[in-house]
């Protein structure tokens, strides 16, 4: 699986209706999936979208309200169901450690997953760097809303970019690319070129989720420079830059 997209597998708030499920985001990201607070039904939504569960390689939850984590069981016995071959890392705030608990082991079930449990400390204004990867860093910051809640960012890392006309005015063509990347500079027309003659910074894509929070300065800087935000509440929408 290649590629990013989202796919909004619920939208609906404290109760599903004939057409929304609950809350459940899940963020493609090249070869992962990223599960974004499994509301009920998530499981089922999952099946509709034609992703595997194997897919998941990361689940981050906002808050403990029903509609954004009571789906969170039925997503853990699926994984082992599938017999899920990677570990899964379960991001949430810390206060929820119980809650996570009572529904990793809400049922009977053989285990057969690797499940890596992260509780967030609450750190009013600090954006927290949950982990990273060659391909992204997942962050995280808590916003306001009446329980302890976190919203999250994916950041893919800046990458540079080859300007052709550059490339072209010295003559660097094939192998001489890769080897000016690899090694920062090459030796080509009797001179040498560095590799910050022929290329330019590239931001890369940023992907930002904030739930149930009202205006405030934590939201703005999870959206900052995003290419897409999912932000749910209305007048959260009225402030964030477009």
């Amino acid at each position: 699986m290649s590629g990013r997209e989202l796919i909004a597998l619920g939208t609906s708030s404290l109760a599903p209706t004939r057409e929304r499920n609950h809350n459940a985001y899940l963020l493609r990201w090249d070869g992962e999936c990223f599960l974004f607070d499994p509301g009920e039904g998530a499981q089922r939504q999952l099946i509709l979208s034609n992703t595997p569960s194997s897919s998941i390689f990361r689940i981050c939850i906002t808050h403990f309200h029903g509609d954004h984590c009571l789906g969170l069981a039925g997503i853990v016995q699926r994984l082992s169901l599938d017999q899920c071959g990677h570990s899964v890392h379960i991001y949430y705030p810390e206060s929820g450690q119980p809650y996570v608990e009572r529904l990793c082991a809400a049922a009977i079930f053989h285990s057969r997953v690797s499940l890596e449990f992260h509780p967030v400390p609450h750190r009013q204004g600090e954006m927290l760097e949950l982990c990273r990867t060659a391909e992204y860093s997942l962050k995280a910051m808590p916003l306001q809303h009446s329980v302890p809640n976190l919203g999250y960012r994916v950041e893919e890392p800046e990458r540079i970019h080859f300007l052709d006309e550059k490339l072209d005015f010295f003559g660097i063509r094939g192998p001489l690319t890769g080897e000016l990347r690899r090694n920062g500079k090459v030796t080509t027309g009797g001179r040498t070129v560095h590799l910050s003659e022929v290329t330019e910074p590239r931001r890369g894509s940023i992907f930002a989720l904030v739930m149930d929070t009202r205006f405030c300065e934590e939201a703005v800087a999870l959206s900052k420079d995003a290419d897409l935000v999912v932000a749910k509440d209305r007048q959260l929408h009225l402030h964030l830059p477009e």
